[in-house]
């Protein structure tokens, strides 16, 4: 088996000098011309200063690694994606990356993409980040280059002498480098789920690069001016409670921590005391209006400065070129207005941390100068739940950080809208949760304190009792008390429904939405919108936190809602360095103790799960129970089995994936059949079968083997259109060896799968599927508004799955859940509408109506003739667009 990244850092650092640190490494292609060097990138600290030391490797494998150049990081040193990488963010696909040196120097790179290259390329833009915060670094001696070279030029059987024309004279041990220029950005602590292009040279150079599940989002940085007087950033990579180097007995816990890791927190009120912080959180859904003059009022009246200021915008930019491109000239603007607003109300200036951005939703996280260096392990991250539950118009965005011995988390949502959408903003809430994952699977609940603001969207539920004109008028008399009893988030917490353990303070506010714009009059559009309190904040947190202030702002009136903050005093743990240290003493003699005893025995509940008749859209779980019988701890993990880079195949899920487990005690791993729209081909044409094995291993014992499979069954769902067309009875309906010698003759001759197995009618038109979904589209969602934006009820879609493979049924779901299922069936089709052939001649087409039409009769007539269908189906939509608002 290949090695894993960890055990090629691992083997980098071995060979590094005492004080030095590897923290990441990649294996990739020096492009050199048309050769292709194999190399091995190192991103190694020592202190203060980094570089990249670049290794020729053996291929593959890296048992030989030679030291080739040391790239500082430094100066005017930058990343750059060329052009040409149309295709960066697909998986496995070869992709070119520039480095520049100080000195002005480039390197080419060509890295296949993958979760480790993306890893490493946040990693590098980072540095680039923190590089441009303190103004390009600065002087710096890198002596340290010196051992190597030395180390190099003795014959050192893992270092050769670095090339002529290295970017630093390694043969001067005490030369410097010449201070640096600012990097050219005022703030660059973006998240590392954006892009921000800067200009160097007249070239697009990435400073801090993005990802949020595969979608990239760009955003243009901000000007130039101002960069010399940006505050140093500090070392937010580092962790207070990392064990100490050369501790040989180290174990993994879950979330990536060790053993003693564990036991220094259970320890933690040994050596930390409270202290006290104060918190700001506020929230704003902006309706995508122009920043007003100034948000001081926002900040005003409060008389003790805050130490960290949490703030969330929501329909920041309601334009389609956020919705698709991820790109807004709006943030810049707002960020702006918040800075300045900060300073007039406090009369200092705040370090921002971090910031995020997911279409219309941005959080900005600000602290006191004097908490950079208490800060570590900065991360931030985004979940879409719109549409097909990724689209970004509606979901949340995160960050998280470490302050001394505390994390903190703050979360920025917007849910699924209109008053009879309860369950699909619990759906929303319960996706953040549980898709939101910082690294080593770190959710956003598994935080010391966690505060979560946001344009939730709960309403007041009008009922026969109690009109909407009702509300209004209690809302004028300001009787909350009996208003609230029909505020929906209430009652959703009340049934744990949502927001499980979370605490709000009392309400004593007028509902924050919906008002005429500009004014403090309620909706008086004709919709008439009854009041509600749309716009909250909650928190939930394990050691003390006292509300101190919540509160509306009536007089920021631009939108159609209202300003909320909150204040808060929260107690964070504060390290003692001395009595740390002697804790981790004595724990590392318990270690000693643990590791003189017998290897861990752990027993399991079963070697066998048997899932029965796995339907797509439609999960399944069990249960494996690990008992850990032995005396001493035991750390286990599953891994890929040989020749594999996944530890199971897409449609299984193992959750967690690795844990420590006590004596006595055990763990619980859950096994989630869940079959994707990428498995259904094979697994309808019986290409593949449900059937994986899992390796499971336990740290210094045994591995064992988990047989997992299921039996399927067929979906018209990844069927191919020539065969749809062809089957006149539903797919349950056909026998599955009559299925899949269909399937095989189409991959012979698509023209004969036209003809249905059984009997020798006409083809349809279209797919009788896609007509069942587009007729009750039509009659029953012409006015509907958000009808491809809005994301549908998970079990509805999965019974409109059910309807379309059996026929026993009607579509009696809701129009969006139907609506998602329609382009969840065009999303799984082996071949697309358009298909893959015509793909960049469409593109460069699509401008010219005479070429589309000529085009279109080269396209295979199945496939032409379903597009036919679609376009006048959305054409009619069109006709209704004054009540559905759909546009083209």
């Amino acid at each position: 088996a290949l090695p894993t990244q960890m055990d090629v850092r691992s083997k980098v650092q071995s060979h590094l000098n005492t004080g030095d640190v590897c923290k990441a490494t990649i294996q990739c292609n020096l492009l050199d011309g048309d050769l292709r060097i194999p190399v091995l990138l190192a991103v190694v600290a020592h202190q203060d200063e980094e570089a990249i030391v670049v290794f020729e490797t053996s291929g593959l494998h890296t048992q030989n690694l030679l030291l080739y150049q040391i790239i500082p990081i430094v100066g005017n040193f930058g990343t750059r994606f060329r052009k040409d990488s149309s295709k960066f963010y697909q998986t496995n696909v070869d992709v070119p990356v520039d480095i520049m040196t100080d000195n002005g120097k480039t390197f080419s790179f060509e890295f296949l993409y993958n979760s480790d290259s993306a890893k490493f390329i946040d990693l590098l833009v980072g540095e680039s980040v923190a590089l441009a915060n303190r103004g390009g670094g600065g002087a710096g001696f890198y002596n340290w280059f010196s051992a190597y070279r030395v180390a190099a030029k003795r014959g050192g059987p893992t270092m050769v002498d670095p090339p002529v024309g290295n970017l630093l004279d390694l043969d001067t041990p005490n030369s410097t480098l010449d201070e640096a220029t600012s990097g050219g950005c005022e703030d660059l602590s973006w998240p590392l789920s954006e892009i921000v292009v800067g200009k160097k040279d007249g070239e697009d150079w990435v400073t801090p690069i993005a990802r949020t599940e595969g979608e990239a989002t760009i955003l243009r940085g901000p000007p130039a001016a101002a960069a010399a007087s940006s505050p140093p950033l500090a070392d937010l990579s580092s962790t207070d409670s990392t064990v100490a180097k050369g501790s040989r007995n180290v174990i993994r816990l879950r979330h990536g921590t060790s053993y003693i890791g564990s036991r220094l927190k259970a320890r933690e009120t040994d050596y930390t005391e409270d202290v006290l912080h104060r918190v700001f959180c506020g929230t704003w859904n902006v309706n995508g209006q122009l920043s007003p003059d100034s948000l001081y009022d926002w900040f005003e009246k409060i008389k003790e400065i805050p130490d960290i200021l949490a703030i969330g915008f929501q329909e920041l930019d309601l334009s389609a070129e956020a919705f698709f491109w991820g790109e807004s000239s709006r943030e810049e603007d707002w960020t702006r207005k918040v800075d300045i607003s900060l300073q007039q109300a406090f009369r200092k200036t705040f370090y921002k941390l971090r910031s995020i951005r997911l279409v219309g939703m941005l959080l900005l996280v600000y602290i006191k100068d004097d908490l950079k260096e208490a800060i570590s392990d900065v991360q931030a991250e985004a979940q879409g739940t719109g549409i097909l539950g990724m689209m970004g118009n509606k979901g949340g965005v995160a960050v998280r950080f470490n302050l001394h011995n505390t994390s903190i988390c703050f979360v920025n949502s917007h849910l699924a809208a209109h008053t009879e959408e309860v369950e699909r903003r619990n759906q929303d809430y319960s996706d953040i949760c549980n898709k939101i994952s910082f690294t080593e699977s770190r959710s956003v609940l598994s935080h010391d304190l966690l505060f979560w603001m946001g344009d939730l969207n709960y309403r007041l539920s009008a009922s026969s009792a109690v009109s909407e004109a009702k509300l209004k008028e209690m809302a004028n008399n300001e009787a909350l008390k009996d208003l609230l009893l029909y505020d929906q988030l209430k009652q959703q917490m009340k049934a744990h429904n949502v927001f499980t353990n979370f605490a709000e303070g009392d309400i004593t506010f007028q509902p924050t939405y919906k008002y005429n714009p500009g004014t403090s009059e309620w909706d008086s559009s004709e919709k008439n919108r009854a009041p509600a309190w749309c716009d909250r904040i909650l928190w939930k947190g394990r050691g003390s936190v006292q509300l101190k202030e919540y509160r509306s702002h009536m007089n920021l009136m631009s939108s159609d809602h209202k300003p909320v903050r909150a204040l808060f005093d929260v107690d964070i743990k504060v390290v003692d360095k001395g009595k740390k240290g002697a804790v981790l003493a004595e724990l590392h003699l318990e270690m000693d103790k643990f590791e003189n005893e017998r290897k861990p025995v752990v027993k399991l509940n079963t070697l066998e799960f048997i899932f029965k008749d796995v339907k797509f859209c439609e999960k399944q779980s069990q249960h494996l129970i690990i008992r850990n019988v032995g005396q001493s701890h035991a750390d286990f993990a599953f891994k890929p089995p040989p020749h594999g880079d996944s530890i199971c195949k897409s449609w299984v899920q193992v959750k967690p994936d690795s844990g420590f487990i006590s004596p006595n005690s055990e763990e619980r791993v859950t096994i989630t059949i869940d079959v994707d729209k990428y498995s259904l081909a094979a697994l309808n044409s019986g290409e593949d079968r449900l059937e994986d094995i899992l390796v499971f291993h336990v740290e210094n014992g045994a591995d064992s083997f988990i047989t997992v499979r299921g039996n399927f069954i067929p979906t018209c769902f990844g069927m191919s259109l020539e065969q749809l067309i062809g089957l006149h009875r539903f797919v349950r309906d056909v026998p599955v060896a009559k299925l899949i010698d269909h399937q095989e003759e189409e991959g012979d001759d698509k023209a004969a799968a036209t003809v249905t197995p059984s009997n020798t009618l006409a083809p349809f038109f279209v797919p009788k599927e896609v007509w069942l979904m587009v007729d009750y589209l039509s009659q029953k969602a012409r006015e509907s508004e958000d009808l491809f934006t809005l994301s549908g009820l998970k079990n509805e879609v999965g019974r409109v799955v059910d309807v379309l493979d059996t026929g026993m049924d009607t579509i009696k779901q809701s129009v969006h859940s139907v609506a998602e299922a329609l382009l969840l069936f065009l999303e799984a089709l082996p071949e697309p509408v358009i298909p893959f052939d015509f793909y960049q001649k469409c593109l460069e087409c699509c401008n010219n109506f005479t070429l589309c039409k000529q085009l279109l009769t080269r396209i295979p007539p199945v496939h032409k003739d379903l597009f036919k269908y679609l376009a006048a189906f959305l054409r009619e939509l069109l006709k209704y667009s004054n009540s559905n608002k759909q546009t083209a």
